[in-house]
């Protein structure tokens, strides 16, 4: 599989230190210059971003760098479908763990029928076990993890989330972790072989602070998170039973 890594044309050390780990690797890769939200906006990359959606659906208001990130992973879905085959979409504040390689070649023989592969690790999901794949265990999440650092994708499951995300209302991660909405199962491959690296504590989204909110729109936002937990019950069961 192609593996591209989400990179700001400016950040030299991100992206030597990701390339240096890669090459040790032994993966091949492209670095693709990361979208600022000014430029996703300019280009038409979003037909809009809903500020009131945002809000109700994060709690905060819409940061520019956050519409930048979730327009380059968008960007590199529609490469996925230009290019008719599953790919791999880093962030380039990895910290490699032992065995990634091992976990690229074992996807790369099941990223069809699954469809979306997590490599990174996580807390406070839930998960259950799907099955053994040589020496990794594929997970199915019931509770899917924040953070969209490195995963598998193919062009079908590209089509799908490029379609439904034509206006900007949640950061990219809020909108893959919803698996109920999209419909498209979220996986996960262990032993985890990604991690943040301390270069992601240096975030380049700032400014990501709670609003204050009307009772109208606190209440609202309480509905609407309950009504989700409802629904990821109930996908999460469904999933189970396919």
């Amino acid at each position: 599989m192609k593996l591209y890594v989400i990179s700001l044309p400016g950040a030299s050390e991100r992206r030597e230190r990701a390339s240096l780990q890669l090459a040790n690797a032994g993966l091949s890769f492209e670095l693709f210059d990361a979208l600022s939200g000014q430029q996703a906006l300019a280009r038409g990359l979003f037909e809009c971003c809903d500020d009131d959606e945002w809000l109700l659906n994060t709690g905060r208001e819409v940061t520019p760098a956050e519409i930048g990130c979730f327009a380059s992973h968008r960007s590199l879905w529609q490469k996925c479908i230009e290019l008719g085959e599953p790919i791999i979409i880093m962030e380039d504040d990895f910290r490699l763990l032992p065995g990634f390689a091992g976990a690229v070649a074992q996807v790369v023989g099941m990223i069809e029928h699954y469809g979306f592969i997590r490599f990174q690790d996580e807390s406070r999901a839930r998960k259950q076990r799907i099955g053994l794949f040589g020496d990794y265990t594929l997970w199915r999440y019931t509770k899917a993890p924040h953070s969209a650092m490195c995963n598998a994708i193919t062009p079908q499951v590209a089509r799908r989330f490029v379609e439904m995300t034509r206006v900007a209302c949640e950061p990219v991660d809020v909108f893959i972790k919803k698996f109920w909405e999209h419909g498209q199962p979220i996986y996960g491959l262990t032993p985890y072989t990604v991690t943040e690296s301390r270069l992601s504590q240096q975030t380049f989204i700032p400014d990501r602070r709670k609003a204050r909110k009307n009772l109208t729109i606190a209440s609202t936002r309480l509905l609407r998170k309950c009504s989700w937990e409802v629904q990821r019950v109930r996908a999460s069961r469904e999933n189970a039973k396919a």
